[in-house]
């Protein structure tokens, strides 16, 4: 909104991974802006009058409506775009236990994204303050 000129703002501010800023003072706008979150449920059980909306509202692109709810705008279309989807899934799963103990070793050898990392030294540092 400060790009397209809704909000106009004499500064702005954006933390290292959208944290707060400790620079707010009295009637300063705080915003906070999600994107895509997961919502609820399996996303290729999303109901097409929903997708059709948030697409007509800008929410979401042809593509981004392909590849995470298997919308094909036909609904026979849809639902063998959803069974692809569907297909890929089983043949890439492995079971959790399995994934856990890859996952745990990769932690180990501190292969973890600057997010991850960071996310785990601030909650390391709140258990040892408490």
């Amino acid at each position: 909104m400060l790009k397209s000129g809704v909000l106009k703002a004499e500064e702005w501010y954006v933390g290292p991974l959208n944290q707060w800023s400790p620079n707010l003072k009295d009637d300063d706008l705080f915003g906070v802006l999600y994107q895509g979150g997961s919502g609820y449920g399996d996303p290729l059980e999303r109901d097409a009058a929903r997708i059709e909306k948030d697409m007509s509202n800008g929410l979401l692109t042809d593509a981004v409506a392909r590849k995470i709810y298997g919308y094909a705008g036909a609904e026979a279309k849809t639902a063998a775009a959803r069974d692809k989807i569907r297909k890929t899934r089983l043949a890439k799963s492995i079971p959790a236990e399995r994934w856990w103990k890859q996952e745990r070793k990769r932690a180990a050898k501190g292969n973890v994204s600057t997010v991850v990392a960071q996310t785990f030294a601030r909650s390391a540092k709140r258990c040892r303050s408490s």
